[in-house]
């Protein structure tokens, strides 16, 4: 879990003409620009900003390689655009070809040596592959040239926050965002660690990105995640509702949170068991979810749905100790 929210946050970062998370850009608005933009580029086919924009939208909608087709052919019209370096990097990075990346990145270093933006992306790169002390040297340089960069800092929090030092991590996010007062991924990073102190002061900064993005299911969630951990329940929930209501129906996490609550806390087994079926039906493959419903069913003496959950649990999860304990208890509840 830690290693892919660290993973997702790099690559966030590495996105430069990325809508931010959450807009709303449909499949459609993107596919008749897409189509636009390709009449227009067939009519002139060395223009660098068509081809940049439609490798935008490429890159938008997880087709990397199609971005990467277009930025090589902009890169060799016109080699002189740092942002240009930058998307490639980016692109290579979504598939899975650091290397490559890296490559790029390093050209642009040899053309603008003196760019901060380059260093950073570079130190962006060495975060994403675990190289801390190599990230922290470009950052080093990229705040020798610019000191006023807000995303040098929150790389910084981020390698401090993986290498366990909570304080150095909090103090250069709280640069991060006195630097760049709307950067969102600041916010939610100082509210994540301050909710793991049970810190109150959370609530700030996950309300802060809320406000930045008002339907961010991320910042919603971590909040209801907050409130749930100190037991103040009944937020907790309206959080998860506000996702499951107004944001992401199929949000599973939701559900699976208020039906465990319902079961843990409330000791109301029936309502657990609603909304463990509804994190189920979003995501088929949550052995947790059969195993908590499996419990629940338990609980209410219906040992046949019990049986069944666990067993689904086990199917998914053949190892899972808590669902082959359910088993054992459930078939001595049967012989008896």
């Amino acid at each position: 879990m830690k290693f892919s929210l660290l993973i997702i946050t790099i690559i966030a970062l590495f996105s430069c003409n990325v809508p931010e998370k959450n807009q709303n850009f449909t499949k459609t608005d993107s596919i008749t620009t897409i189509e636009s933009i390709t009449e227009k580029i067939r009519k002139d086919p060395k223009n660098i900003s068509l081809l940049t924009q439609r490798a935008s939208l490429f890159l938008q909608k997880n087709q990397a390689q199609n971005a990467i087709n277009d930025l090589e052919v902009a890169i060799s019209i016109d080699s002189l655009q740092p942002q240009i370096y930058f998307d490639l990097s980016e692109a290579y990075i979504k598939v899975a070809k650091s290397s490559k990346s890296k490559e790029w990145l390093e050209k642009a270093l040899k053309l603008f040596p003196d760019s901060a933006d380059v260093h950073i992306k570079l130190a962006q790169l060495h975060l994403f592959v675990k190289e801390y002390v190599k990230s922290m040297q470009y950052l080093a340089k990229a705040e020798e040239l610019n000191n006023n960069k807000a995303d040098i800092y929150f790389l910084k929090g981020i390698i401090y926050k993986e290498m366990a030092d909570t304080n150095k991590a909090l103090e250069n996010f709280q640069i991060a965002k006195t630097l760049n007062p709307d950067y969102y991924d600041a916010y939610i990073m100082l509210g994540n660690l301050l909710s793991t102190r049970k810190d109150s002061n959370a609530v700030y900064f996950y309300k802060n990105a809320i406000n930045l993005i008002p339907m961010s299911s991320e910042a919603h969630y971590n909040l209801g995640y907050y409130y749930q951990s100190i037991n103040n329940t009944e937020k907790a929930i309206n959080e998860y509702n506000t996702i499951i209501n107004d944001i992401d129906s199929s949000y599973f996490q939701a559900y699976f949170n208020i039906a465990y609550i319902h079961m843990n806390i409330n000791h109301d087994f029936n309502s657990a068991i609603n909304y463990f079926t509804k994190a189920i039906n979003n995501r088929s493959n949550y052995f947790e979810a059969f195993h908590n419903r499996g419990f629940c069913y338990e609980q209410l003496k219906k040992y046949n749905e019990a049986k069944s959950d666990y067993q689904a649990a086990l199917t998914i999860f053949p190892n899972y100790e808590l669902s082959i304990l359910g088993l054992n208890r459930i078939d001595k509840y049967i012989s008896n």
